[in-house]
């Protein structure tokens, strides 16, 4: 019986230690390939950014035009609304909330492409209602709308703004904002105390390479230093860890201007 009872423990302290053993062995794994990922992201990163400072210039003509309801459109060179005026709109025709106008004039659903941010009431009794665009609960950067409308008749009167199609689009990062913050440390040739913490990942639109007139979404990192640089923020491409787009950084300017 004693013999038995003591085979039974040390069976229960073998396999412990085992599970323990094994437990420890894949945290070490665990951080030797995410120590691996950042040195093959680190080592192929580029030190010239892919596009130029004009990479955000205008790319295409706007079309305006006046609907079947005499509203004034004007969509960009992606077929996206720019601006709507129902100024020339009869009220009954004119969309009563921003989920039944992004319905008619986006073919998309409000909840699952936007989300409000701010909502304020002036002196002249219109709302004015500000939503960022997300795929997936990422921010689609500079995109979005603000729609104004009557407190009185309840009706938008106007919209501005802009929306980016996005289709599956994966948007898991191929790397951590460690590594984001230290490739953009290495392109500036300083230490990583001199980058900044507030790392956000957005979905921006870029060409397909430098010399393409195609454009596509991708997720990137958006990250600066923390003093005022001639580069002080940037773009790097969450996927492959590619240095998209920098551009000054005006810290102090945006402080003065608050």
């Amino acid at each position: 019986m004693k013999k038995n009872l003591y085979l039974w423990c040390a069976f229960t302290l073998l396999a412990f230690v085992g599970c323990s053993s094994d437990k420890d062995d894949w945290g070490d794994s665990s951080q030797d390939v995410n120590s691996k990922n950042e040195e093959i992201f680190l080592a192929q990163a580029n030190m010239e950014p892919e596009f130029s400072k004009g990479y955000r210039s205008s790319r295409g003509q706007d079309t305006s035009f006046t609907d079947k309801n005499n509203a004034e459109v004007t969509r960009d060179c992606n077929g996206a609304v720019k601006l709507v005026y129902f100024e020339n709109t009869p009220i009954s025709s004119r969309p009563s909330s921003p989920e039944l106008f992004v319905s008619i004039y986006l073919g998309v659903d409000l909840k699952e492409n936007f989300k409000m941010y701010r909502e304020e009431e002036d002196e002249y009794g219109y709302i004015h209602s500000w939503y960022r665009q997300y795929y997936k609960d990422v921010e689609v950067e500079n995109h979005g709308y603000v729609f104004h409308y009557s407190k009185k008749d309840k009706r938008i009167s106007s919209v501005n703004g802009s929306f980016l199609p996005v289709n599956n689009l994966d948007v898991v990062p191929a790397f951590r904002e460690t590594t984001a913050r230290k490739i953009f440390a290495k392109y500036l040739n300083l230490s990583l105390d001199y980058i900044g913490d507030d790392v956000s990942l957005y979905i921006v639109e870029f060409p397909l390479s430098a010399e393409s007139e195609q454009w596509a979404p991708r997720l990137v990192y958006k990250l600066g230093t923390d003093y005022d640089s001639d580069e002080g923020l940037c773009y790097i491409d969450a996927k492959t860890g590619r240095i998209l787009y920098v551009w000054p950084n005006y810290r102090r300017e945006s402080i003065i201007f608050l």
